[in-house]
């Protein structure tokens, strides 16, 4: 099992060299030794108790494996050509990614991008999604893939909610080394509720 990891982990760092050479973007940093070591340790990948806010990061590391995730939140200003909000109201990009280390090595990345108009000017419900996307997905390793991407909102585009409101995104990330293939289903959620905005 060992050798297994050994010689994925190495088609993962050729695989990642030849696709930074072919146009594909550049992996991002890896964990470090600190950061690894200090990971909360979880049982599977998408039993995450922690909710992120905006600037924050957390790092965990799936039981009995070398595999890592970083947990991100993030936005992005601009009302991306929708209509002129209400007074008072701000409309932001809230970005919820989940990177993913092999043994600390950057090896895909998904995300869960949804654009939000809060209606009190502060980033909390009430609130509307405008428009939702899974742009910045990819892989950093040419042994790895994502596929049967999904991603939905709770209420649906352009409905005004209350008190809460999700996005969804999730994929199946296949690593396959010579032509021994292992799937991963991941799931990224964004919640605005009246407490606030975070990931998870």
């Amino acid at each position: 099992m060992k050798s297994l990891r050994g010689l994925a982990a190495s088609f993962m760092i050729t695989g990642g060299l030849l696709a930074s050479t072919v146009g594909f973007a550049p992996p991002s940093d890896g964990l470090t030794p600190q950061e690894m070591a200090r990971a909360i340790v979880i049982d599977a990948p998408n039993r995450r108790t922690r909710e992120v806010r905006d600037g924050e990061n957390v790092v965990y590391r799936v039981r009995g494996t070398d595999t890592y995730l970083r947990i991100t939140a993030s936005r992005e200003s601009g009302r991306a050509g929708h209509p002129a909000p209400v007074l008072a109201s701000v409309t932001y990009t809230q970005v919820c990614g989940i990177n993913v280390y092999l043994s600390g090595l950057p090896i895909a990345q998904l995300r869960n991008r949804a654009n939000v108009t809060y209606f009190t000017g502060q980033t909390r419900a009430p609130a509307r999604f405008n428009w939702a996307d899974m742009r910045g997905t990819q892989t950093l390793s040419m042994a790895h893939t994502w596929s049967q991407l999904n991603q939905f909102t709770v209420p649906g585009l352009g409905v005004t909610f209350q008190s809460s409101g999700g996005s969804q995104a999730s994929a199946n990330l296949t690593q396959c080394v010579f032509g021994v293939c292992k799937s991963t289903y991941f799931v990224s959620r964004l919640w605005v509720r009246t407490s606030g905005t975070s990931c998870q």
